[in-house]
């Protein structure tokens, strides 16, 4: 009981009724009624003011919501959303947090068992609210448990040659030389001579001025024939263009390999989710379809300093599982050293939207303060604004160090084996060519010699 008055026989007389205060000194208040008081007199909100007491709240050390920032006259001031929310909770109500008493190793359901066992009042590791909700504070904010992934590797350098050239643009191309080739023969059949059926289907300046390379121009040629050379000389250099800015995109930033959508694709890319035991039951209670499948994408970690150590090093051999907030820090780290190496995968979240809040004692006189201050800490925007300093106390206190990490290398030199396809390619040019050489010496020796032969036999 909090407010409690007691009046005795002689009140008519002496006027004087009796009640206590808990906070700071355990004391009986004697007072006066003067006749002028109003009933909140008689029962004052003694919660607004704690007069220094030490609040009945278990702090647990968890990065990034709740850590140590520095030492000031050998008291913590704690970082963190959840450290400066206690902070702003105990110097509101005039209280007092004990921060020499600070514990690192119990998870989440053990400080919630020690709520419910009433071992411990308050608990400022927060978990998912579930039912019923008499065991937890007013909801702090929302929480995803989601998928942090590799970022899938770029395309080999030579299969970008492959991609900018598209089968179904040759029928076009060849199209456009077979117009213009019978344009330029008509032109020129017009002033001069007679028409080569074979100009009429393929002419070789045509061709080489749709792909962009310089042709002959006859230095005769009518209005009409310069009229084709100059379409030749736009057309061809659209297309070099074109294609020259397509090379340049996927150079720049190159397709990546089999984008990961779903757990099926995570299984067909031989890729595991490295997780912490303690985290599987919480993930197959909201999803109870991964049980089966859960030796095929999980692999296990019973360690939770290990998997921690692993997931901060960004360790690109496994996915992590990852809460919305602890990967804003990641996502800040990578974006400040230009380097980015795992993505959020929204489609393959876990737990989406899950309230959550501070386990407390179901009959706790500091549950009505815990709630207010809660939501006077996101009207104001203080929720937003602690969780945007994160990533710069972790800096500050050296949690996070920068130079662990080098910045990408967004650009390099092509190699001789980015190339292989254009030299197969040329390799292939350079031997039919030989071929087709060989074969016309070989043709044109043996026409030699029949004409010889024909010769020889006529005389």
């Amino acid at each position: 009981m909090i407010n409690v008055i007691s009046v005795f026989g002689d009140f008519p007389h002496t006027l004087a009724y009796y009640s206590f205060t808990n906070f700071g000194v355990a004391k009986i208040e004697e007072i006066i009624w003067r006749g002028t008081e109003i009933a909140a007199q008689f029962f004052p909100n003694r919660m607004n003011n704690l007069n220094g007491i030490t609040l009945p709240v278990m702090l647990r050390v968890t990065e990034p919501t709740l850590f140590v920032l520095k030492i000031v006259q050998d008291e913590y001031v704690l970082g963190g959303p959840v450290g400066h929310f206690f902070s702003s909770l105990a110097e509101k109500y005039n209280a007092r947090l004990n921060t020499s008493c600070l514990i690192h190793s119990q998870s989440s359901q053990e400080m919630f068992n020690l709520v419910l066992n009433k071992t411990i009042e308050i608990s400022a590791f927060g978990t998912g609210l579930k039912f019923p909700t008499e065991s937890f504070s007013y909801p702090c904010s929302i929480t995803d448990l989601g998928l942090m992934l590799p970022i899938e590797p770029n395309i080999a350098i030579y299969k970008v040659f492959t991609m900018i050239f598209h089968w179904e643009v040759v029928p076009i191309i060849v199209a456009i030389v077979i117009v213009l080739s019978a344009l330029m023969e008509a032109a020129e059949c017009m002033v001069r001579r007679s028409p080569v059926l074979l100009n009429f289907i393929f002419d070789f300046n045509c061709f080489r001025g749709v792909l962009g390379q310089s042709f002959v121009e006859r230095p005769s040629a009518n209005c009409s024939t310069k009229i084709i050379y100059l379409l030749l000389f736009l057309l061809g250099n659209m297309i070099v263009t074109s294609y020259d800015a397509f090379l340049q995109a996927l150079m720049t930033e190159p397709p990546k390999e089999t984008y990961v959508r779903s757990f099926e694709d995570l299984m067909d890319s031989n890729l595991k989710i490295y997780v912490r035991a303690t985290d599987l039951d919480f993930i197959f209670y909201y999803n109870p379809g991964l049980k089966p499948i859960s030796s095929k994408i999980f692999y296990i970690e019973n360690n939770s300093e290990t998997f921690e150590r692993n997931r901060d090093a960004f360790n690109t051999k496994y996915a992590f599982t990852v809460s919305n907030t602890k990967w804003e820090i990641y996502e800040n780290l990578q974006n400040f050293l230009g380097k980015q190496l795992f993505r959020y995968s929204k489609e393959m979240s876990f737990v989406n939207n899950l309230p959550w809040g501070y386990p407390i004692y179901e009959n706790s006189i500091y549950r009505s303060i815990l709630n207010h201050h809660i939501l006077r800490a996101e009207s104001a925007g203080l929720w937003y604004f602690w969780r945007k300093r994160m990533f710069h106390e972790l800096i500050d206190i050296g949690a996070i160090k920068l130079n662990d990490f080098k910045s990408e290398e967004r650009l390099r030199p092509i190699k001789v084996e980015d190339l292989k396809l254009i030299w197969n390619a040329m390799s292939g040019a350079f031997v039919f060519s030989s071929c087709c050489f060989v074969a016309e010496i070989f043709i044109f020796k043996w026409n030699d010699r029949r004409k010889r032969k024909q010769n020889s036999s006529n005389l």
